[in-house]
Parts: C-alpha cells; sequence; structure tokens
C-alpha cells in the first residue's frame, strides 16, 4: 500500500521541471499532463511539497466524474499502456451494453420487432453488408424501417473536445455519414429486409 501511495503522490505532484518540458499552446487542455487541475500537490525547492486544498477537492471530482465515464483526465500518451487498454476495454463494453439496452427497450414493444446487433447480410436476406449494423426495428403499423446507431458518447469537457465530437459525426466518414449509407443499403433491400424480419406484409411501401 505504501508503494502504491508513494506513486499516487507521485502522479498528482506538479514539478517546474515537467512544465519546462511541455511545450503545448495553453489552450491545449486535453494534450496537457501537467496541469494543477488534476495535480493539486506542488512540489517547491525550498518549501517542499505544497498541498492545495481546493485544487485537491476539484481534482478529486474531476478524476470522478472522468471515471464514471470510463475515462481519466489526462492524454493517453502520459498514461500507461495498460491503463490505456483497460480504458478502452471499459468504453467499448459500455457501447455494446449501450446497443443491448436500446434493443432490449424496442423488444419489449409489441407492435415492433427488432434485432441487433447484426454483423452478417444473410440475417437481414442482403447481399452484402458493408458493416456491423447496431439494430434494425421495424414498426409495422407505420410501415416504417429504423436503422439504428447506438454511440455511447463520452461528455465533453474542453472546447476541444465539443469539436472533436461534432466532428466525429458531421466530417466525411463520421457516425452520420455511415448513418446515411446504412439507411440507403437497407432502402434499397426494404423488401427482403422486412422478410428476413418475420414482418407479415413484407412487400407493402
Amino acid at each position: 500500500i505504501r508503494s502504491e501511495l508513494q506513486h499516487a503522490v507521485s502522479w498528482l505532484t506538479l514539478q517546474a521541471s515537467d512544465l519546462r518540458g511541455e511545450a503545448l499552446e495553453h489552450w491545449e487542455l486535453d494534450r496537457r499532463a501537467m496541469r494543477l487541475a488534476t495535480r493539486p500537490l506542488v512540489e517547491a525547492p525550498e518549501a517542499g511539497l505544497l498541498v492545495c486544498p481546493w485544487a485537491a477537492s476539484a481534482t478529486r471530482t474531476i478524476i470522478s466524474n472522468h471515471l464514471l465515464d470510463g475515462r481519466l483526465p489526462w492524454p493517453q500518451s502520459a498514461l500507461p499502456d495498460a491503463v490505456n487498454r483497460a480504458l478502452r476495454i471499459y468504453r467499448e463494453e459500455r457501447n455494446k451494453e449501450l446497443e443491448r439496452d436500446v434493443m432490449l427497450a424496442l423488444s419489449g414493444r409489441p407492435n415492433l420487432r427488432a434485432r441487433g446487433p447484426i454483423k452478417k447480410a444473410k440475417v437481414l436476406g442482403l447481399a452484402a453488408l458493408p458493416r456491423e449494423l447496431d439494430g434494425i426495428c421495424i414498426d409495422e403499423t407505420r410501415s416504417r424501417i429504423w436503422v439504428i446507431e447506438a454511440k455511447d458518447r463520452a461528455v465533453a469537457f474542453s472546447p476541444h473536445q465539443v469539436r472533436k465530437a461534432i466532428d466525429e459525426f458531421h466530417e466525411e466518414g463520421g457516425y452520420l455519414s455511415k448513418v446515411i449509407a446504412n439507411v440507403e443499403l437497407i432502402q434499397a433491400g426494404a423488401s427482403s429486409v422486412a422478410a428476413a424480419m418475420g414482418a407479415t406484409e413484407p412487400h407493402r411501401s
């Protein structure tokens, strides 16, 4: 336990040498490993280790919020590979859990036929399926097929993260373009998909 505490204190300590070695713009929060917000202990050559109580409280809140989201408030480049790997696996599992929750909620509705995730084209009666679909849901009452894309997005804590999230949805090859491509694929084979899903009148408009 003592060695773990020593590692924790070292990780939470801000040193002048660390700041000199981090040549980043002031606004690059996501890439900055050395910030008072995440290192509330300050090493002072003459005074020893300074403890900043308010900063420590804020750091606790920041770390807790990030961990709830399956992240840490430091860039991946500053974290050990094993930690990055564990966080990635956790995030992937959270996304799969969201997909399962969405499909479970839809499957519980008597007027809907839902299936997902879908990895093989033959499941939908199609010749090809370029990418995995999170889900397909048929609403026979409205003669409508829903193409589902479920994403457990991380909360954005900085302007850069907001910008990155927007780009991931809207830029070429992003989430929205993939959804549109999936919709066009399902639309082109709507009757086959409806039949594979067990619709009573798969060929109606």
